[in-house]
């Protein structure tokens, strides 16, 4: 268990420093994270070599773009996906000031959401492509995130939702978000809502 409410990460840092909280990783920080803690992201461009850039924990944090997403920028690289979050529930967790670009997956290449319900503000989600569903965000299985001031363009996805997919009884909200040029090989260029899911507005 740390002793700090907040982590600073930097890109330009020479490797992880748990004891002064300084990480040159997003996801070295949230690996050191616990429950309720910020992390202060730092202008840059980060990417990754698993599945998915960042991956969330199951306990809530913040994860924070203190430059604002044009300066913060996750990049999939087209290799891999942006942000998963599976099974984390409704845990308070926020995202904010980042912009999500190039990520490539099967479903949800820019965000994918499996059950978690973060609030997602002040992102930016550009040029991910997805070989099924949801090139920018995908929520499935009762995800039900807070959307607000987010852009969406140029996504695409080879099916549904080349913006956004939603379903499996997923109710996400989206307040103040521009979805524009994206497109989807069959539904929904923008957004696709699946028949068993709602949303708001």
């Amino acid at each position: 268990v740390n002793c700090f409410d907040k982590f600073t990460v930097n890109p330009n840092a020479e490797g992880d420093d748990p004891d002064n909280g300084i990480f040159s990783t997003i996801q070295g920080a949230i690996d050191a994270s616990s429950d309720g803690m910020t992390i202060s992201v730092m202008a840059g461009t980060y990417t990754g070599t698993g599945d998915s850039v960042i991956t969330l924990p199951d306990h809530g944090i913040t994860i924070r773009g203190i430059d604002g997403a044009e300066n913060t920028i996750i990049d999939g690289q087209g290799a891999r996906r942006g942000l998963i979050g599976e099974g984390c529930g409704d845990n308070g967790t926020v995202i904010e000031g980042l912009t999500i670009q190039n990520g490539y997956s099967n479903d949800g290449a820019g965000i994918y959401l499996d059950g978690c319900s973060p609030t997602i503000h002040d992102c930016m989600f550009t040029g991910n492509n997805s070989s099924s569903n949801g090139g920018g965000l995908t929520c499935a299985n009762a995800s039900s995130p807070h959307v607000i001031d987010c852009i969406f363009t140029s996504n695409t996805a080879t099916y549904d939702g080349g913006g956004i997919c939603c379903r499996d009884a997923s109710n996400p909200t989206f307040d103040g978000c521009t979805v524009s040029s994206n497109t989807a090989g069959v539904y929904g260029g923008g957004i696709d809502i699946g028949p068993d899911t709602s949303s708001s507005p």
